[in-house]
């Protein structure tokens, strides 16, 4: 092998080892951030209390004031779908809409408590905000971790 080549085989192998290294810090920064968005802590499972609270007050809200633009028969609005809890943790294009166990974070309330009429942007075409118990039970579901 003449020198040349040696020279050009370091040079490929050290090119290599950085590639792998970014790689890797690439992968490792990565990571953490997809697991917390995606709720890296596995959730409890629902009450039976929970189960009921949800089908019986969050559903129904969901279902008249936010399937319309979000949900599988819609366009999705924003690319987000409230009627299925991993599209939901998920989030759209704005990211997640909740962050379980934590309402005052989750963009979810953070919408559908904006002041400004022009601001807010849920629920959508009608002309009044939810009601304060409406709202109250989003926090409360959130609190319990969706």
């Amino acid at each position: 092998m003449n020198r040349l080549s040696k020279r050009n085989t370091s040079i490929y192998s050290a090119f290599g080892v950085c590639s792998f290294f970014l790689a890797v810090a690439v992968c490792m920064r990565s990571v953490p951030a997809a697991s917390a968005a995606a709720g890296s802590q596995p959730t409890p499972a629902p009450t039976p209390a929970q189960v009921e609270f949800f089908e019986k007050r969050i559903r129904p809200l969901l279902s008249d004031h936010c399937y319309d633009c979000h949900s599988a028969t819609t366009k999705q609005s924003g690319g987000l779908r409230l009627d299925d809890r991993d599209a939901l943790l998920t989030g759209g294009k704005d990211g997640p809409a909740v962050i379980p166990g934590n309402p005052e974070e989750s963009m979810l309330m953070q919408r559908v408590l904006e002041k400004d009429d022009i601001k807010r942007r849920m629920p959508k075409g009608e002309d009044d905000p939810l009601s304060p118990e409406g709202i109250a039970d989003l926090r409360t579901w959130i609190k319990q971790g969706v």
